[in-house]
């Protein structure tokens, strides 16, 4: 089994660093728009959710599995419950 399930992949990326073609990926995967994405309450980061095979722009960020993403946005840090 993969462990990225269902091929969906999870990417917490510094808002600052947020790029057009991000936001263009996911808008293919998910059909996600700028204001669609969750942030964290201070808006310093921006989850980012895709399918494989994931574009090269996300390299070098932590990449996580729904199981895993789960207890990170549980956190106090993030606004909105679940994914």
């Amino acid at each position: 089994m993969s462990y990225f399930g269902n091929g969906v992949v999870y990417i917490i990326v510094p808002t600052v660093d947020v790029s057009n073609e991000m936001i263009n990926n996911t808008k293919v995967s998910f059909s996600s728009t700028v204001s669609s994405l969750r942030k964290s309450i201070d808006l310093t980061l921006t989850l980012f959710k895709t399918k494989s095979p994931v574009s090269g722009v996300f390299n070098g960020y932590a990449w996580y599995n729904y199981q895993d993403i789960n207890p990170v946005l549980d956190s106090a840090e993030w606004s909105d419950p679940g994914v």
